[in-house]
């Protein structure tokens, strides 16, 4: 990843995936926008105490700074799950898809600006530049336990022609096993799918293969 500024903000941009061509992506910060402490200041998600006005701002801005309007800025209520919102027709109106529940959005459309919002999550970014199809997933622990990630690839094979091999995917900024502590039900979660090559930490450092 590098850092690096479109209009007045700085986001994570995934180096291989820009190679590629064919989509603006990235992660962006919480600097250079307009809301106040302790939401300062870049806070894009509407699910906090943060005036909604200055959330609208920061997505305005954030819109504008990849030359697009807010109107064509799509985002979802993100509840932990694993629906995706697929938008594979152009649509005059994105409003009414802000309100949907989905833990992912997938597009082939052009001139669509989609996003998930994250706090300690982890949000995931796949493109395939043949046929011109992006997603951004939240990645938070049910979903991943519930392969919400695999769910999105298949949905980019099914529904566009993606090939595995052309699909790229970029993980973004996240908590780290330093600072997330988590509980029995967590661990039993990911015993109970397939094979992953992580583990987690008891308390100790005793590593734990899930």
């Amino acid at each position: 990843m590098e850092m690096k500024k479109a209009g007045k903000i700085h986001y994570l941009e995934p180096q291989k995936m820009m190679k590629s061509g064919g989509a603006v992506m990235g992660f962006t910060t919480r600097h250079e926008g307009v809301s106040r402490p302790p939401y300062n200041s870049l806070n894009l998600g509407s699910n906090t105490f943060d005036s909604p006005h200055s959330v609208e701002g920061n997505r305005s801005l954030l819109a504008r700074s990849v030359g697009a309007s807010l109107d064509r800025l799509v985002t979802v209520k993100q509840v932990h799950g694993t629906d995706l919102l697929v938008i594979d027709a152009p649509n005059p109106d994105f409003a009414h898809f802000h309100a949907l529940e989905c833990d992912g959005i997938i597009t082939n459309q052009p001139q669509v600006l989609i996003g998930i919002t994250v706090a300690d999550c982890v949000p995931v970014l796949l493109l395939d530049p043949v046929k011109g199809a992006v997603a951004a997933i939240h990645a938070g622990w049910k979903g991943t336990a519930a392969e919400i990630c695999k769910k999105a690839v298949n949905a980019l094979k099914e529904l566009f022609g993606s090939a595995s091999g052309d699909i790229l995917a970029a993980i973004g900024p996240a908590i780290g096993p330093c600072c997330y502590e988590v509980d029995a039900p967590v661990m039993e979660a990911f015993k109970k799918g397939p094979p992953a090559g992580s583990c987690m930490r008891c308390p100790g450092g005793k590593a734990n293969g899930v």
